[in-house]
């Protein structure tokens, strides 16, 4: 009964983790890359955004969550290309890397966004990342927070 507990663990962990071979986008995606405005790449055990992500010139929402080891930095300088992004989602990632980028740069590289979703990160990250004045929808949910953030109830289109 162990061993048979222990294959179905092997199979289904194999399944769903991403390998070198398996394509984060569909062959449809990649044949009309203009018509894609939303795109989920969660849970994909990214270390980097791909290059190809740039076709999708017209991207209007991207989830980039559960990736825990996504270089984050090189995955905003790819993601501030997209004059269209409205919609980031950035639910259970690396508090350490987002300490690390000033509010500053968040702003210049995310005027644009109105859906921001942040769940499961620290208040320090809350504090670097909500001075995205052009939020106008925001889910920080499953942060532990005790009180709404003084940055949050500044922010003018929320």
């Amino acid at each position: 009964m162990k061993i048979y507990f222990i294959l179905i663990l092997f199979f289904s962990l194999k399944v769903h983790a991403q390998t070198e071979d398996e394509p984060l986008f569909t062959k449809k995606q990649l044949r009309h890359p203009l018509k894609v405005k939303v795109l989920d790449l969660s849970n994909e055990s990214l270390k980097k955004l791909p290059p190809e992500l740039i076709k999708f010139k017209n991207l209007e929402e991207i989830d980039i969550s559960d990736n825990m080891d996504l270089d984050l930095i090189q995955s905003f300088k790819l993601l501030r290309k997209f004059k269209k992004l409205k919609s980031l989602s950035l639910n259970k990632i690396k508090d350490s890397i987002l300490k690390n980028i000033s509010t500053l740069e968040l702003l210049s590289m995310f005027r644009q966004l109105k859906i921001l979703s942040i769940n499961k990160v620290g208040d320090s990250v809350l504090k670097t990342i909500l001075p995205l004045t052009s939020v106008e929808e925001l889910y920080i949910d499953n942060n532990r927070l005790t009180t709404i953030p003084e940055v949050v109830k500044k922010l003018p289109f929320l």
